[in-house]
This record gives C-alpha cells, structure tokens and sequence, in this order.
C-alpha cells in the first residue's frame, strides 16, 4: 500500500464554525428581538397599553425608537447575510460594534428604568448585549487557526494530531480574552456613568466574584502554559506582562469578594479608567496572539 501521499487541500480554519454559527444566531435573535419590539412600541403608542404605553403621551419617543429597531433589524439581516463569507471577521466587528450603543444607553439609564418600576427587567437586555458583545469581540480578535490535516503536501507520517479538549493554554488564552474584555467594558461603563452610578448600580460584588474566579482559573493555566509558550520577542514578553497583571489583581478581586464589598473602586481616580480601557483592550488583543506547543 503507497503511503507517500500528500494532502492538498486547502486550509480550514478550526474556528469557521463557531463564527459562521455564532453570526446566524445572533442575527436570528437580534432580528426577531427588534421586529418584536418595533411591534410592541407600536402597540403602546397606538392603546397606551403594555411596557411601552408611555410613548403615547411621547409619540416622538416612538418615532426614535421604532426607527432603532428597524435599523438593527437590518443590522441583524446582515450578520446572518455575513456568516456565508469566507472572512467573517469584519462582521463580527459589526456586531460587537451594534451591541456597544444599547448596553451603553441600558447601564446609563439604570435610574430611568427604576424610576418605571422596572429596573430589574433592565438586566435582561443588558445581560444579552453584554454576553453577545464579548462573544463577537472574542470571534473578531481569536485567531485563525488551520487544522493540520489540511495542511498542503503534508504526509501521514508528519501529521501532529490536536490535543482531545481543552488544553492549559487554550483555556488560558480564552480567559485572559474574557478577562481582558470584561474589564474593557468594566472601565468603559464607569466613564460614562461615573464611578457612583458604577459602584452603586454595576459593579456589585457578585460582579468581582466572576471576575475572581476568571482571573484565578487564568492565572492558573497561565503559569501551566509558560513552558509550552512559543511566541518570542515581545509577544513572548507581553505574555509575561499579562500573567503578572491577572496574578497580581487576583488578591484586590478575592478581598472584594471575603469582605462583600467594592468600595475599593473610589481608592482609583476617574481619570485611570481613560487609561485602562484602551489597554485591557489592546491585551485582549495580545492574548490572541499567543503560540504554544502541543504537548
């Protein structure tokens, strides 16, 4: 049996799938969720009835909004539209990009929902742009990575085999690009509504008890993975800046959580928020660029 062939086929990215699903599902849910709250407005400022009743005393208020609602209707036609292109990443920009406006306006308005006596349904239209803002972020920013076996003129006999589930440094680099968005969005929130509003209404200690937990199980498969790190030069020294960053915040995090307090937020100025933001940014950025052996 002739055993010296090679395979030509073109390369395929392990992640494809997940972005292309990714993209229909959260067109899906976006698009139904807008045309249903296109109808629902209408309803209200037709019979001033339902959740929406207000905006009959305001038609102008129901001029602006259906016109939102039907502009991430299209939106949302378009991500799907996107998940069919060989190169999704500039939609998933797209659709990270479309949940910044409403969790911005949803956190910024947390006083106008209670002062309606619904300030607890508000966390459920936050909550989804929030998790599907970090998910088309991290689709946007992961890298692509092609599966060995379509490889071009690789031989049987060369073929490494993927690692069966997850591996220290594939778990380490999903975290600290968690970690590193959600604190993005984190400082981000607190410069528009103010470290006040932040702490009072956002960052409760249930919040830095995720977020202690993330940065623990990082930190963990993070110093794991250091003797299977690739990368060289200043990728390799990033990497090391990121672990100390996540190691070393984890005590501030895990106090918050023994003491069921956050009042350490007013210990930093306003002013290191501006900093942060852009930089928690650019780390998740960095983390996708980690290499690693396999084992």
């Amino acid at each position: 049996m002739n055993t010296n062939f090679s395979i030509t086929s073109q390369p395929i990215s392990r992640i494809a799938p997940f972005r292309r699903n990714l993209l229909r599902i959260h067109g899906t849910i976006l698009s139904l969720v807008a045309l249903a709250s296109a109808v629902a407005s209408t309803i209200g400022w037709i019979t001033g009835t339902g959740f929406f009743g207000f905006m009959q005393q305001t038609p102008m208020v129901w001029v602006f909004a259906f016109q939102a609602y039907f502009l991430m209707t299209i939106i949302a036609v378009l991500l799907i539209l996107g998940s069919n292109h060989a190169d999704t990443r500039k939609w998933h920009v797209v659709g990270a990009l479309a949940e910044c406006a409403p969790m911005i306006v949803a956190f910024s308005s947390l006083d106008v929902f209670a002062s309606m006596g619904r300030g607890a349904i508000a966390w459920v239209p936050i909550s989804f742009h929030v998790i599907f803002f970090c998910l088309e972020a991290f689709a946007a920013l992961y890298p692509d990575q092609h599966s060995m076996r379509n490889a071009p003129s690789i031989k049987p006999s060369e073929i490494t085999m993927p690692e069966p589930g997850l591996s220290a440094p594939t778990i380490y680099r999903i975290t600290a690009i968690a970690i590193f968005l959600m604190g993005t969005t984190l400082h981000g929130i607190n410069i528009v509504i103010g470290p006040d509003r932040f702490l009072a209404d956002v960052f409760s200690p249930k919040v830095d008890l995720i977020f202690a937990l993330m940065m623990i199980v990082g930190a963990v498969t993070g110093w794991m993975s250091l003797k299977r790190l690739t990368s060289r030069g200043f990728v390799r020294v990033f990497y090391w800046v990121a672990l100390l960053v996540i190691t070393i915040s984890i005590p501030i995090h895990v106090r918050s959580v023994i003491l069921w307090s956050t009042a350490w937020v007013h210990s930093f100025p306003k002013y290191m928020s501006h900093v942060e933001a852009p930089m928690f940014l650019a780390f998740a950025y960095g983390a996708t660029r980690f290499r690693f052996t396999r084992s």
